[in-house]
């Protein structure tokens, strides 16, 4: 899932705020990051992913 919000201000300056989870499929994303090989590619797949490619790649 992808997580996003939504943040309206009326014109009285109220605010709300909706947040969202869309599905995303990013297994092609984090092939083709280890795959390329992109600058620090270990640290941003296993910090920001969760080494979520290894289960990919086996």
């Amino acid at each position: 899932m992808a997580p996003y919000g939504v943040l309206e201000i009326g014109e009285k300056g109220q605010i709300s705020i909706l947040f969202k989870e869309v599905p995303y499929d990013n297994s092609a994303f984090l092939i083709s990051i280890y795959q390329t090989k992109f600058p620090a590619y270990g640290i941003v797949l296993r910090a920001f992913h969760g080494n979520q490619h290894l289960q990919m790649l086996n």
